[in-house]
């Protein structure tokens, strides 16, 4: 859903200033965090199989996305009125 809308908001934008557009930070934002959790939960087995020592990394790596994601939308959220003030 994240890259249909991504591919629906750059195929209707003439000027492109995305940095100035919360939607833009919120598509990129779930994009960020559904590949990465995707990927990882994709091959869990795999690593924890055959790679003993990643497997540790991944366990601390998808909590740390989560962080990041929650904060990278809480910095929206409280910079959303900056972003429309903006010319």
């Amino acid at each position: 859903m994240s890259l249909f809308a991504f591919f629906r908001f750059l195929l209707k934008q003439e000027n492109l200033d995305l940095y100035k557009f919360p939607h833009f930070w919120f598509i990129s934002i779930l994009v960020f965090f559904w590949s990465i959790t995707f990927l990882f939960w994709g091959l869990y087995d795999y690593i924890n199989l055959n790679f003993k020592s990643m497997a540790l990394g991944v366990n601390f790596t998808l909590p740390f996305i989560g962080v990041v994601t929650y904060f990278s939308l809480g910095w929206v959220f409280l910079s959303y009125k900056k972003m429309l003030k903006s010319p």
